[in-house]
C-alpha cells in the first residue's frame, strides 16, 4: 500500500471502529491518557499486512509525539539495540543527575 491507499483506509468504517476499540486505553509508551487525536500504531511493518485487523495485538496506541519518537528510534534501534538503548538511559541519567544537583542549589 502506498501512503495514500493508507490514507484511504484509514477513513474506512472498519478502521475507524477498531482504532475507536482502543480509545479508553493508554499511550504504550508513556502510559498518559490517550489524546482525542492519537495513532493506533502498527507493529507489524509489512506493507501488504497494513489493512489486516485480525490481530489485536499487532497494534497499540500512541499520542503523536510518543508514535514520533517510535518511529525516529527505531531506525537506530535496529541497527545497534544494546548500544542505542545504552547510549539514550546514559543522556537521560545524567540529565536527571544534573536537574536533581540544580534543584539543590534553589534552596
Amino acid at each position: 500500500m502506498n501512503s495514500s491507499e493508507r490514507a484511504a483506509f484509514r477513513r474506512r468504517k472498519q478502521w475507524l471502529e477498531f482504532r475507536e476499540s482502543f480509545r479508553k486505553e493508554k499511550d504504550a509508551l508513556t502510559g498518559s491518557k490517550l489524546s482525542r487525536r492519537f495513532n493506533l500504531h502498527h507493529l507489524d511493518l509489512n506493507p501488504s499486512h497494513y489493512s489486516d485487523l485480525s490481530h489485536r495485538e499487532n497494534f497499540v496506541p500512541l499520542n503523536s509525539q510518543s508514535h514520533d519518537f517510535v518511529h525516529w528510534g527505531l531506525c537506530y534501534y535496529k541497527k545497534d539495540p544494546e548500544g542505542f538503548i545504552s547510549r539514550m538511559r546514559d543522556i537521560w541519567d545524567k540529565m536527571i543527575e544534573l536537574d536533581e544537583f540544580n534543584s539543590k542549589d534553589l534552596f
